[in-house]
């Protein structure tokens, strides 16, 4: 039998390949943009009546995560309000705003200013937010718009030359609902945190990477739904270091729920469920993963595709205490042997049952 599941799982692997012809999001038109906020300037002074996010427990952590890092909170100096496109472009090009969103704002916005806060009220819109290179410090909350873009670290001159200090820093989303026609969140940044928030997007839900030579580092993705229609995965990471994933709920039409590429290191998925589809890591050209651990997840299998990984291009996984619900295989971890050093204990396959959310 076991047999027969390796060579489904090389089957599954190859169609999967095989439907995977454009794998990343094309760079917004904005990226080009040369307005970028300066790093050494001196910060202003915090204003007052405008609280510091507050940071949503994540549970334990494994030791090697330590040095993981929250977004830093804008500075903000002043508050103001927006009514129009117009009102709300220019309080995202000043820095030290927080601007508060009535009603539908359909327009897309770019954030060309570090120490940006964007609260939404509850029946509030936006279109696309993107923000420009060397940004930090933004916040979002509330509403609902049609997705986020971080730009890369880059500039055209045709081609993207690659730049340290063009690293967006410091983004929170949280509480916001997208619904996007295309990918709902592409991240290239550090320390950014998508939390508590609602999405249904056509293409990703999160996609992080596209940072050429530089990585990005300390993504926290917790206590989100993310529904992606199926042409592309529903989460997926290339190039980040640090990134914590937990108490999600992820579901896709037909590609993987959860991916994990590139340089990617330390890599951490636990108590979330997935929905019809499920995880693949390391399964694409020049892959070369560090650490992944993924713990406590629940998946609900009805497509093929449960857990596809290339030994080779993976250097530490550990798979313990998950629980499959299925009856297209009969293990968790559909492979001949574990390699020396990984970590497969504890997982549980039962014979499938739908997912019931809790109330």
């Amino acid at each position: 039998m076991r047999g027969i599941v390796v060579g489904i799982a090389a089957i599954a692997i190859a169609a999967c390949s095989h439907r995977d012809p454009s794998p990343r999001p094309r760079a917004p038109v904005a990226v080009r943009e040369e307005r970028v906020t300066p790093r050494d300037h001196a910060p202003p002074p915090v204003h007052a009546d405008t609280p510091a996010p507050a940071r949503r427990e994540l549970g334990p952590l494994p030791s090697e995560l330590a040095a993981l890092r929250w977004p830093e909170p804008p500075r903000i100096t002043r508050t103001v309000g927006a009514h129009d496109a117009a009102s709300l472009q220019r309080a995202v090009d000043a820095p030290g705003t927080c601007v508060r969103v009535h009603g539908s704002i359909p327009d897309a916005i770019v954030v060309h200013a570090s120490d940006v806060e964007i609260l939404m009220d509850d029946g509030a819109r936006l279109g696309r937010i993107t923000v420009v290179p060397g940004t930090q410090r933004v916040h979002l909350s509330g509403g609902t718009i049609d997705g986020i873009e971080l730009s890369p670290p880059a500039r055209w001159d045709p081609e993207p030359t690659y730049d340290e200090a063009l690293m967006i820093s410091d983004v929170l989303v949280d509480h916001v609902r997208a619904e996007a026609s295309d990918s709902a969140f592409v991240i290239r940044g550090r320390r950014v945190a998508i939390v508590d928030s609602d999405v249904r997007a056509e293409r990703y839900s999160l996609w992080a990477g596209d940072t050429g030579p530089l990585d990005g580092a300390d993504l926290i993705v917790a206590g989100n739904t993310f529904r992606s229609a199926g042409p592309e995965a529903t989460l997926r990471i290339h190039d980040v270091v640090r990134s914590v994933v937990v108490d999600n709920v992820l579901s896709n039409g037909r590609k993987h729920d959860y991916r994990v590429h590139g340089r990617s290191d330390l890599a951490y998925a636990a108590r979330n469920v997935l929905l019809r589809t499920g995880i693949m890591i390391g399964n694409q050209p020049g892959d070369a993963v560090g650490t992944v651990v993924l713990e406590r997840n629940t998946l609900h299998l009805e497509e093929p595709s449960m857990l596809e990984i290339d030994e080779g291009a993976i250097r530490r996984l550990v798979l313990r205490d998950n629980v499959v619900y299925t009856d297209r295989w009969d293990t968790f971890y559909p492979y001949p042997r574990v390699r020396e050093g990984w970590i497969v204990e504890h997982n549980e396959r039962h014979p499938f049952r739908p997912y019931v959310a809790e109330r």
